[in-house]
């Protein structure tokens, strides 16, 4: 019997809430006034899929300023625990600018690693950020090499850490696209969202501090008065005299979920007015369709080796999506199309669900892919047949043998008669 190797290979690329979009950017440009901007780099980004829905000097690097926090923070809650304790250092204490932003921490000091993350993400403290790099890198030196690890990780290619404050430094740098990406991957974890959308908190006093602190949050866009924006949930934002004013920011309306990023802007109040004003644009001019899996079919594709079938690939969709969409655009009679490439190569072979409408492609999305590969060496497909043509001709062999042993008794015993 022919041996069969099985190699299954599952690729979840699509999870029930993700998006997908066609591949136009929307660029500012100086004659529409809608999107006019006065800040010198802006992205606007699908929180879920990443798909780049407007953009000014998107990919140009620029220095961050403390948005490099949404960085210090995504690491400290992926590699630690809210309830760890940190003991503030010589180096947390001395190694930061006094006329910078700070809670003015105490050789010694100990607090927990939520308490932390609050004044990170509300108070912007450049003195904690230090610890807690100390804390979650073991050393303050592993965790610059963890943030820049981790933004080449996610996509971030054109940003370089060399703090985890933001305070200036040449080689510090980022690009607005970059820190959209940065916040996609913070958002995904619920203790961020808990935290960055948190508009006051109240820090206990710790072995070295009697008294609370009092933290308030600085994006304007969650709070009561001028610049309140009822989509807004989450933001950061930055500022040196290097960097200009920054600002970054999920919000979401019904399930469109958006993330848009401002860099050097002239003052505070621009970046809100202006970071709403992008939001503005892609809520009022996309929306999400939902792609049920149940409309798929799964495909199945033979890949052969000569006359051998070398692998079987089937591929489907495990869960429903949504796909965003132009929102004036008629998605009421989407056609499904499967488009399989590298279709004779079992290693790249791949599929693609392509959406059409009125026979004009508005979206696609990778698909779920299982593959099932033969062994088609010699002793898996010619040795079997070799063999069973040698034991056919032995069992020829063998029945010619015995029909000759048995004419040739039946000779003798006739002339033993006679």
């Amino acid at each position: 019997m022919k041996k069969i190797i099985k190699i299954i290979i599952c690729f979840l690329i699509i999870v029930s809430s993700s998006l997908v979009i066609n591949t136009k950017n929307i660029v500012a440009e100086d004659g529409d006034e809608d999107i006019q901007l006065s800040t010198e780099a802006a992205v606007l980004i699908d929180a879920t899929s990443g798909a780049v829905l407007y953009e000014k000097n998107a990919t140009m690097q620029m220095f961050p300023a403390s948005t490099t926090k949404i960085m210090t923070a995504l690491l400290a809650i992926e590699h630690g625990n809210l309830n760890d304790v940190i003991t503030v250092s010589e180096d947390a204490v001395n190694n930061i600018d006094r006329t910078s932003s700070h809670i003015y921490l105490d050789y010694g000091e100990q607090f927990t690693l939520e308490q932390g993350l609050y004044a990170l993400l509300l108070q912007s403290s450049n003195d904690v950020a230090y610890a807690i790099a100390e804390h979650i890198g073991g050393t303050y030196d592993n965790f610059i090499v963890m943030m820049n690890d981790k933004a080449k990780s996610i996509g971030a290619m054109n940003t370089n850490f060399m703090n985890p404050h933001g305070l200036p430094d040449d080689n510090h740098y980022t690009t607005a696209y970059d820190l959209a990406l940065i916040l996609k991957e913070a958002i995904s974890f619920d203790e961020f969202v808990t935290i960055s959308s948190t508009v006051r908190y109240e820090m206990a006093p710790t072995n070295k501090q009697d008294d609370i602190r009092y933290f308030a949050n600085s994006n304007e866009h969650i709070k009561s008065g001028k610049f309140e924006y009822e989509n807004a949930v989450l933001g950061k934002t930055g500022y040196t005299k290097v960097a200009g004013y920054s600002f970054v920011e999920y919000a979401k309306s019904d399930d469109l979920k958006l993330i848009v990023v401002t860099m050097n802007s002239q003052d505070s109040n621009i970046r809100f007015e202006e970071s709403k004003k992008i939001l503005d644009y892609g809520f009022n001019n996309y929306k999400e369709v939902l792609i049920e899996a149940s409309k798929t079919i799964p495909t199945e594709v033979e890949i052969m080796n000569g006359r051998n079938l070398e692998a079987l690939v089937t591929f489907s969709m495990s869960d429903d999506f949504y796909m965003l969409a132009d929102k004036n655009e008629d998605t009421s009679n989407i056609e499904l199309v499967i488009e399989v490439f590298e279709e004779k190569d079992k290693d790249l072979i791949g599929a693609n669900l392509v959406m059409y409408s009125n026979n004009v492609k508005i979206g696609e999305v990778l698909m779920d892919k299982e593959i099932e590969v033969y062994d088609i060496s010699f002793s898996a497909t010619t040795l079997p047949i070799i063999l069973n043509i040698l034991d056919g001709i032995t069992v020829i062999f063998m029945a010619g043998f015995v029909f000759l042993f048995v004419t040739l008794l039946s000779i003798a015993k006739q002339k033993k008669r006679i």
